[in-house]
């Protein structure tokens, strides 16, 4: 929960955790520290997420020790005690992108895999030729000098 400011006023267990720090390090924070959003960056973000009431923003977290991870960040405008706050929801999509990562690999690897096969049998055709061709020397050598 931020204010319209986009200071943290309040962080759920699952925020402390993402972002593996005390509860108290992130109160009082300005969100685009968390993310690597600059403040242009999260200016435009609110006015967009004003109107209609929420947006879905993907962005890089920050985490204190330096360490970057891939997150989707669901703003919310919510009312509480008559004020207006953003409620914003991280989801950190380090495993999606790892499975991403690791699809891309295998899909390079299929494609790496047919392109040897190409090769291979290309090559095989003319070799069977000169294989058949040479067997076909041999035998009629063998018989002249018989």
């Amino acid at each position: 929960m931020t204010a319209l400011d986009g200071t943290v006023l309040d962080a759920n267990e699952a925020a402390v955790r993402l972002y593996r720090v005390n509860r108290s390090e992130v109160l009082g924070r300005y969100f685009g520290q968390l993310v690597s959003a600059d403040e242009r960056e999260m200016a435009r973000r609110r006015q967009i997420v004003w109107a209609p009431g929420q947006g879905t923003f993907s962005d890089r977290g920050n985490r204190p020790d330096g360490s970057e991870f891939p997150v989707e960040v669901e703003v919310r405008v919510v009312e509480l005690g008559g004020q207006r706050r953003f409620l914003s929801l991280v989801r950190d999509l380090s495993d999606q992108e790892r499975l991403t990562n690791e699809l891309l690999q295998a899909q390079k690897m299929e494609a790496m895999g047919e392109l040897v096969s190409g090769v291979a049998h290309e090559l095989n055709n003319p070799l069977a030729a000169i294989i058949a061709f040479s067997q076909l020397m041999r035998a009629t050598r063998g018989s002249l000098t018989t």
